[in-house]
């Protein structure tokens, strides 16, 4: 394959817009991709994942991703997976080259959320789950400004918040929602052997075990900070608060960065924020909640999760957008409120979208 034939990955989005990108999305994303070629090269070579995945030291050179340069004027860096061992086979019918291109394949259709088409082309259900985990640590955290672009073979798929979504759902057990929950605590122990975790939850002040499944070990080593998240199902006490939690599917560290958002959609309406609207995020006193407050907005939410909050934060929004600054007798309100509707008319615009 030559050189301009390579798939390629990008930063997209308004952040690479601003002429430079933080070098630790850079960092993330080709890491996330080589672990993701090296995946699909051992799930070629018949490894068998038991309960870690360490596949020898030939198998990671043979599969090694490399970047080439960037193209001109653009952020787009050409990747291949190439055989680096010492002494490379001269004569190999199975070129790991092409490992690059089932790379793209996979990450288009885990972004797309066929679950099925999925796993008629990953058929191994553990590494299946890995490579959908690979997959969620590229794409950009709730309320970022950047995604990321890879294209191959004339098709391109986008990494952004909707495709995230569309992950999650993919990597999710199949538990009924109710039966699930996040919680938020400090990591004081991790026990590989028993695929168990420990996390002290603040609000009753104890230890709560939960069992992990293996797949997500890559977020756990990732996430040994003061505070994280867990997802998983759970077991109360008699006054509501988690005892136990199995089947974790999600460990992340608690993101407090601030939330940027340039353009809100929902329910049909479009705002384009300008500037950009910018909210830093607090935990609240029982470190189960996420926070934003803008009085000057009306806004003072609070939800589990940086997904739900970001999802709130936007109905918000709209909502306030259509109370107050689009309000056809604004006589109507207070002087408080009136000034709010002036804020967001003096902050937002909204757009049409052509059909």
């Amino acid at each position: 394959m030559q050189h301009n034939e390579w798939p390629e990955v990008a930063i997209v989005g308004p952040a690479a817009d601003e002429g430079a990108v933080d070098v630790e999305i850079l960092k993330t994303v080709l890491t996330s991709l080589g672990e993701m070629a090296l995946l699909l090269g051992a799930m070629r070579d018949g490894y068998e994942i038991r309960q870690h995945f360490r596949p020898p030291a030939a198998t990671r050179q043979r599969y090694a991703l490399q970047v080439g340069l960037p193209r001109a004027g653009s952020y787009a860096l050409p990747f291949r997976v190439a055989d680096t061992s010492p002494q490379p086979p001269l004569f190999d019918a199975d070129e790991p080259v092409d490992v690059a291109l089932q790379v793209a394949e996979v990450l288009a259709l885990a972004a797309s959320g066929d679950a099925a088409a999925l796993a008629k082309a990953v058929p191994d259900p553990t590494y299946r789950r890995r490579l959908v985990a690979q997959a969620l640590e590229m794409a950009p955290p709730v309320g970022e400004r950047w995604g990321v672009a890879v294209r191959a073979n004339g098709r391109s798929v986008t990494l952004d918040e909707p495709a995230r979504r569309r992950l999650e759902a993919v990597v999710a057990p199949a538990v009924a929602p109710s039966s699930t929950m996040t919680v938020t605590g400090e990591l004081t122990a991790v026990d590989f052997d028993q695929t168990q975790i420990r996390l002290r939850y603040a609000p009753t002040s104890r230890e709560i075990v939960c069992s992990y499944l293996l797949e997500i070990e890559d977020q756990i080593l990732a996430s040994r900070r003061d505070l994280v998240e867990v997802t998983g199902q759970f077991t109360l006490d008699d006054a509501g608060q988690p005892t136990k939690l199995v089947q974790v599917s999600r460990v992340a560290p608690v993101d407090l960065s601030p939330i940027v958002l340039t353009e809100i959609e929902h329910d049909g309406t479009t705002l384009v924020a300008d500037p950009p609207l910018r909210l830093e995020v607090t935990l609240d006193e029982t470190q189960q909640l996420y926070e934003v407050t803008d009085t000057s907005l009306s806004l003072i939410l609070g939800e589990e999760t940086r997904e739900e909050l970001l999802a709130e934060l936007e109905e918000a929004v709209v909502f306030c957008w259509r109370f107050y600054g689009q309000r056809e007798n604004p006589d109507e309100l207070t002087p408080q409120a009136q000034a709010v509707g002036a804020t967001y008319r003096r902050r937002f615009r909204e757009v049409q979208h052509a059909l």
